[in-house]
This record gives C-alpha cells, structure tokens and sequence, in this order.
C-alpha cells in the first residue's frame, strides 16, 4: 500500500483527487435521490396494505443510506489534505466503508430486489474506483477527453460516433498518456495525408473497443507486415511511426495501452489509397 500511495500523489495536487471523490459523492447521492422519488411515486399510488408496507420499508432504508452518506460527506470535509499521504489513505478508508454498507443493501431490501440490485451495483462502482484509485490510476471521462482533443485539430475532420450515445465512457489509468495516446493516433492519420477521421466507440459492459478509420493514404501490404512484426516484437522498442517520420511512435503507443491501461491495440489496412484501421480496447476494471 505504501508504494502505491506514492504513486497516487507523485505529479498530483489534492485539488485533482478531491475533484474525483466530490464527483463520485454527487453521484451516488443522484442515484439516492432517484430512488427515493421512485419509491414516493410508488408510495402515492399503492393501494394494497402490504405492497405499502414494504414499499415504506424500503423507503426507510433508503433515507438511512441518505444519512449515512450525509455523514461520510462530512467527515471527508474534515480530512486535512495538507498532508498528502494522510489524506489519500484516510479517503481510500471513507470509502470503503460506503462500499461496504452498501454491498448489505439486497439483504436489507430483499422484498424489492430491483432496488437491492442498485445499491449492490453501486457498492461494485465504489469498490471499482477504491480499487483503481488505490494502484494510482484515476477515472477518466473518454466523452471529456475526446471533445477536448478533437478541438484542437483544425485540419482534420473528426467525428465521433457513442454506442450507446447517451452514456458516459469512464475508465481509468493515466490522464497525461491518455492524452499522448490520443494525439499521437490522429496525428499518425494527419501523417497519412487523412482529411477525415471517424470514430466509433463501443461503450461495453466491462469494456470499451476504439475504432479510428481515416481516408488516408492507407498502407501497403508489405509495409504493414513490416509494422506489425516491430509491434508484436516487444524487445525492439524502436520507434515506429506508420509516416516513417520521428515521433513517439506506434510502438511506444502500444506499450501505454497495454502496460498502463491493461488493453489491446492493433493497426490494419486494406492497402495503399484505402486508409487505415486502428483499433483499441480498454477494460474498465
């Protein structure tokens, strides 16, 4: 734990870290809040004694997690973050002990399970981010991170395409390489002479899968064996850059993916003139 710790705050303010825990109090007090108006509605409309019963029972319990919460938010307003190391463990602490109340929640609300499988999904979400927070990665919004690099390129057209649209893509691993890996895989297609870059994300249950297809000047078949016998040679860590022109190169992209961020990255194309594939695929756990 120690040398993970070190690893949570080198390069890091508490500003960033606190920015993280307040953005995932908010969220499972949204999901609180959600349910207590469910329940209300349900509350108003039952007219049988024991569907009343339990829908109050439930109701009950969800205003003691209210209070609960409450209280640990509390608490957490008091930890002194002038004292990195202190602070980091006593937040790991805090919230696991949110994690944990809430992972009983199914056997408190067992004549409801729809509502016991929420707060138990929410414990597996807590206990996620503890998880990660604890091995120093942080939970990155590929939604935020995706509009804030696209902006940037005014000599490319990028379109990004979210399956499904309206859910947010969260994983975690490295802010700063996330935004290098990023660059680096549309500046490659700027390289290739690309004037449109399209990107489909696939927001998994457990996973996400990146696909980046340009109309670039594509890659020959014997240029792309040369390619990828360099990136599946993990000794030779030359650089290797689909333009041939200095860079980080694919190579030193394909180590971030799967050293920081646990994934997969391939490259592919269906010849000269016929533009080029890129694939990723990141876990979120």
């Amino acid at each position: 734990m120690e040398n993970n710790l070190e690893k949570i705050i080198e390069g890091k303010s508490t500003d960033k870290i606190d920015s993280q825990i307040r953005a995932l109090f908010h969220e499972i007090a949204n999901k609180i809040f959600q349910t207590t108006l469910k329940l209300e509605i349900f509350q108003h409309k039952t007219e049988n004694k024991d569907d009343l019963e339990i829908i109050n029972d439930s109701l009950n319990r969800t205003n003691n997690f209210k209070k609960f919460l409450n209280e640990k938010h509390d608490q957490y307003r008091q930890i002194n973050q002038e004292n990195k190391k202190d602070y980091v463990s006593n937040s790991i602490y805090l919230l696991k002990e949110i994690a944990q109340v809430f992972s009983f929640a199914p056997n408190y609300l067992r004549n409801n399970p729809s509502l016991g499988e929420k707060y138990q999904k929410l414990s597996e979400r807590i206990n996620n981010f503890v998880g990660n927070f604890s091995n120093g990665k942080e939970e990155i919004s590929l939604n935020n991170l995706l509009s804030n690099v696209k902006n940037k390129y005014n000599d490319i057209n990028i379109n990004v395409e979210l399956i499904p649209s309206n859910k947010e893509v969260l994983f975690y691993g490295d802010l700063e390489e996330s935004i290098i890996v990023l660059n680096e895989l549309i500046t490659n297609s700027i390289k290739h002479n690309a004037t449109k870059l399209d990107m489909k994300i696939f927001n998994n249950p457990s996973n996400c899968e990146v696909i980046l297809k340009d109309n670039g000047k594509g890659i020959s078949t014997e240029k792309l064996k040369e390619i990828n016998s360099n990136l599946n040679n993990f000794s030779n860590l030359q650089e290797t850059n689909v333009s041939g022109n200095s860079g980080f190169g694919l190579n030193y992209i394909k180590n971030i993916i799967e050293k920081e961020f646990n994934g997969l990255y391939s490259i592919d194309s269906k010849g000269t003139g016929q533009g080029t594939i890129q694939r990723i695929y990141i876990p979120k756990n």
